[in-house]
């Protein structure tokens, strides 16, 4: 439109024909024409910026690849440094792990074999403490042995001593009472043995009235033995009343008056007389000694009590038992007496 202005006239004068259709055809043409070359231009300035334009963003593309080509070759050096480092840092840790490990186990073992030292040393020397201290006792024990064995000796020979003058006092006694009672015809010694005959019935029929004898606790039937002898290897030992259980022997020592001396021949005779004549289905069972009396002296109760005896009193018609004080005695123990 503006080369058409530029071509055609604004305004016809009269003087100038106005311009024919041919004219102004070729006009168009030549318009269309400039029209057409200007929009090939700018098409080809257009396409030539296009061009231009993707040339760069190709080259913009291409350097921004190369940058992020670079940056990751650089981030991988980084990383392949940083992987290198960490992997020898790594490795001399470990080595410092292994060393430290070895030195610990080194220094356990070391540990161990000086504590292994140290006990074997207390050990030894424990040993050897409780050697001496098991000498020392066994050497207290035997020592303690001969003090006992030496006591039982002298108390033996004292009581020996002791039997052989209260025997000839007896006898001297009797003597005496035998010159006394000739005239009347009367024996001393016999009249004794009845006296001990009378208590010994006495305690046998109270104890046969008794449908169960208990003692201590333990408990015995009626069948009383009396006058029982017991013999071996040619030797016997007779006892006045015996009574026996599946646990218990009690042998009973029976006196119309009892005095200590009694009570020291009665336990000499467990002691020294029955170990050897008991038979052997007895061995099993536990001593119980009985003494049974009519009439007892204070001394003769103390010194009962004192050897662990039972007393056996009377009770009316019947029998009591005092055995407060009683001392069981295993027959091997009384064997070895």
């Amino acid at each position: 439109m503006t080369v058409l202005r530029k071509t055609l006239p604004v305004s016809h004068s009269k003087d100038q024909p106005a311009p024919s259709w041919e004219e102004i055809r070729k006009v168009l043409n030549q318009t269309a024409e400039i029209q057409a070359r200007a929009a090939k231009q700018q098409a080809a300035w257009q396409a030539s910026w296009e061009t231009r334009r993707e040339q760069e963003r190709k080259e913009r593309a291409q350097e921004r690849k190369q940058a992020h080509e670079a940056e990751q070759r650089r981030i991988a050096e980084t990383d392949a440094r940083w992987e290198a480092r960490r992997e020898q840092e790594h490795k001399e840790r470990e080595q410092e792990r292994k060393e430290r490990t070895q030195e610990r186990k080194q220094a356990h073992e070391a540990e161990q074999r000086r504590i292994a030292e140290t006990d074997a040393r207390w050990e030894a020397q424990r040993e050897q403490e409780r050697k001496e201290r098991a000498q020392e006792r066994a050497q207290e024990r035997k020592e303690r042995a001969q003090e006992r064995a030496q006591e039982r000796k002298e108390r033996a020979q004292e009581r020996k001593q002791m039997d052989i003058r209260e025997e000839r006092r007896m006898i001297e006694r009797e003597v005496k009472m035998d010159a006394l009672l000739k005239g009347m015809g009367v024996r001393f010694g016999g009249l004794t043995n009845n006296v001990g005959k009378i208590a010994e019935e006495y305690f046998f029929n109270a104890l046969k009235n008794e449908k169960t004898i208990t003692i201590n606790g333990a408990h015995f039937n009626n069948n009383v033995l009396a006058d029982k002898r017991f013999k071996r290897h040619k030797k016997a030992m007779q006892c006045d009343l015996v009574l026996i259980n599946a646990q218990y022997l009690a042998i009973v020592e029976a006196k119309f008056y009892l005095h200590p001396k009694d009570v020291e021949q009665f336990d000499n005779k467990l002691r020294q007389v029955l170990p050897h004549v008991l038979p052997a289905e007895y061995q099993h069972l536990q001593l119980m000694p009985v003494i049974a009396c009519l009439g007892i002296s204070f001394e003769a109760q103390e010194e009962a009590q004192a050897r662990g005896f039972v007393l056996m009193r009377q009770d009316g018609e019947t029998a009591r038992f005092e055995s407060e004080h009683l001392r069981l005695r295993p027959l091997s123990i009384t064997k070895r007496d």
